[in-house]
């Protein structure tokens, strides 16, 4: 084997090293955003579609409204009290 074909082979393996902990890092922060960004932000407005859309027409009160909302959004597996939402 010669020298060159050695020096070469690590310097491709610690550029594949490099690679590889950018892709799981880039990987883990988009995942991070997801589970804790992304998702609680889509469910919260689609529970408020949702119960917008079913007490369409009807007279309600703001309490019965809120009600509608937690369970949905305990129901998509989110905790009320981490909504802000006064009775």
């Amino acid at each position: 084997m010669d020298i060159k074909q050695i020096k070469i082979t690590k310097i491709n393996a610690k550029t594949l090293l490099l690679i590889l902990g950018f892709v799981l890092a880039l990987s883990l922060i988009t995942g991070w955003f997801y589970w804790f960004e992304w998702k609680p932000t889509e469910v919260r407005k689609n529970c408020y579609q949702k119960v917008k859309d079913s007490l369409k027409g009807k007279e309600g009160s703001v309490s019965g409204f809120n009600n509608v909302y937690r369970a949905c959004l305990v129901e998509h597996g989110m905790k009320p009290e981490s909504v802000f939402v006064s009775n």
